[in-house]
């Protein structure tokens, strides 16, 4: 069955990037195949239960790039009213690793005995652990056990010596805020000599993406991995997250302040560095100081944007779409802006591009997320002003379902923005 399963694997990734979705849509069904597979049929045992470890538990460590300190988390500014919390992040290491297996967008690595290694930063208690999931090598069943492949020797590839894993989700948060600032630190510690650097295929299928890491690594050598591909690391080099933040959280928990925890010193850090790599000696792409950031039309993440848009034109806003634009456009666009206006989503890790305090708006709703604090935080430790309003309530299927924000509200707090 691994050996079908492989091959059909190998077929569906050498589809073309322009593809892409289709492809993504193969994955996921093959997934779900054979997730129903193995846990139908366990009888061929093709996966075996695994136990899990803390990367500090089984880790060297190498280097601290980062002592241990207080970081804040804020609420989402509504009407004025927003409240801090404090935490406590350890010291921050650069670890090693040996002879694990890797999925190279997944967080985890796979060790001897069936034992699966994770980042300290991801909590069990609060996160599912489909968290964990490197497909095909690891598994998660529906009650949460974690299953690997029985034999990945067979169909891995071997990368010999030290290897940095930085990880890879495509998408645009996770590239800015924790892909980009691993590479950084790669360049800055060990930027001596060239290392080798495991990135993702997926990644480098986006125009912008390939640019934004081709700023930290054009140096260094990039092992370009598929996203199902298997790999026999000799030795892994992991960098201990400085930003930390919730993903999967469980159904029945409630967000709060205190699940960020962001090492601001570390932040504004990369910040400065990534803006100095973009920095354009070219004049700015727009002189329009107010932006609504559009999502484009076929978003899974509908909400009523055209009535919105209406009324942030009355106000003298630019419409913008930044995946429109190239990397750096992007760049000009954000730094030369003073009022930026949108739906909740990751067109907001932009506010890294501007130096200059942004005067921002957008919203949250009721429920379980109202107090997701991702960036207000971010925004506060940048040093914008952003500003949110609630709007309807938040159900574990708000990604799919239409999400309708009132205009009255809407135009209420966006002259109260725009006040001197």
């Amino acid at each position: 069955m691994v050996s079908n399963m492989l091959a059909m694997l190998r077929i569906m990734l050498t589809m073309s990037s322009t593809k892409f979705a289709l492809r993504n849509l193969y994955l996921n069904l093959y997934r779900e195949w054979v997730r129903f597979c193995v846990f139908i049929s366990p009888r061929k045992a093709t996966y075996l239960t695994a136990g899990t470890v803390l990367y500090s538990e089984v880790s060297s460590k190498i280097l601290c790039y980062a002592q241990a300190c207080k970081t804040y988390a804020w609420s989402p500014n509504v009407d004025g009213k927003q409240f801090q919390t404090s935490s406590y992040l350890p010291d921050l290491f650069f670890r090693s690793i040996k002879d694990s297996y890797s999925i190279a967008y997944s967080p985890s690595l796979l060790l001897k005995n069936r034992i699966l290694a994770f980042p300290d930063s991801i909590s069990l208690e609060r996160e599912n652990r489909t968290r964990l999931e490197s497909f095909p090598l690891v598994l998660v069943s529906k009650n949460s056990s974690i299953y690997v492949l029985r034999n990945p020797s067979k169909y891995s590839k071997t990368i010999l010596g030290r290897v940095f894993v930085v990880g890879g989700s495509s998408n645009w948060y996770h590239l800015l805020f924790e892909i980009l600032p691993k590479l950084y630190l790669v360049d800055k510690h060990f930027g001596e000599q060239p290392q080798n650097i495991i990135i993702t295929r997926e990644l480098m299928n986006f125009t912008n993406f390939a640019a934004a890491i081709n700023l930290f690594s054009s140096y260094h050598n990039l092992i370009v991995a598929a996203s199902c591909e298997i790999l026999w690391l000799e030795e892994a080099i992991i960098i201990d997250d400085f930003n930390i933040a919730p993903l999967n959280v469980k159904p029945d928990l409630t967000l709060h302040p205190s699940d960020w925890k962001i090492n601001n010193f570390m932040l504004n850090e990369f910040a400065i560095q990534l803006r100095s790599r973009l920095l354009s000696k070219d004049p700015p792409s727009t002189k329009n100081k107010k932006l609504f950031l559009a999502r484009k039309n076929y978003s899974n993440r509908r909400y009523n944007q055209d009535s919105l848009i209406k009324i942030s034109r009355e106000f003298g806003f630019q419409i913008c779409n930044l995946e429109n634009y190239t990397l750096s456009e992007q760049f000009d666009i954000i730094s030369n802006a003073q009022y930026l206006v949108g739906p909740p989503g990751s067109a907001w890790s932009s506010l890294i591009f501007s130096e200059k305090p942004l005067k921002c708006l957008s919203w949250v709703p009721h429920g379980r997320f109202q107090f997701s604090s991702l960036y207000s935080t971010i925004s506060k430790i940048l040093g914008h002003d952003m500003n949110f309003f609630y709007s309807g309530i938040n159900t574990s299927q708000i990604k799919q379902d239409p999400f309708f924000v009132d205009p009255n509200t809407f135009r209420y707090y966006l002259s109260k923005l725009l006040m001197p």
